[in-house]
């Protein structure tokens, strides 16, 4: 069972390694490879036409979700998944 002690640990671990980053979000962002278009039109092209929804799960910074905002109504990005129990559902 979770405690109020635990969930503020582990809010405050968060927030401090959160921390570590700041004031590196441009040099993260030059050093960072763009998303290649070719998987955009590798996918376009299975799909046969542009979707009208895409929901990108682990989007970390968001670079496949700015691709695919260009081709579709509506774009979701979720960060910090449980992948494992979500695939179990």
């Amino acid at each position: 069972m979770k405690n109020w002690k635990d969930d503020r640990e582990m809010k405050e671990n968060l927030q401090l390694n959160a921390d570590r980053f700041m004031g590196f979000a441009d040099v993260y962002n030059n050093a960072r490879p763009k998303c290649p278009e070719k998987v955009k039109e590798i996918i376009l092209k299975y799909l046969n036409s542009d979707p009208t929804l895409v929901v990108d799960l682990g989007c970390g910074t968001g670079l496949s979700t700015r691709i695919w905002s260009e081709v579709s109504n509506k774009v979701i990005g979720k960060q910090n998944l449980n992948i494992t129990s979500f695939l179990i559902k």
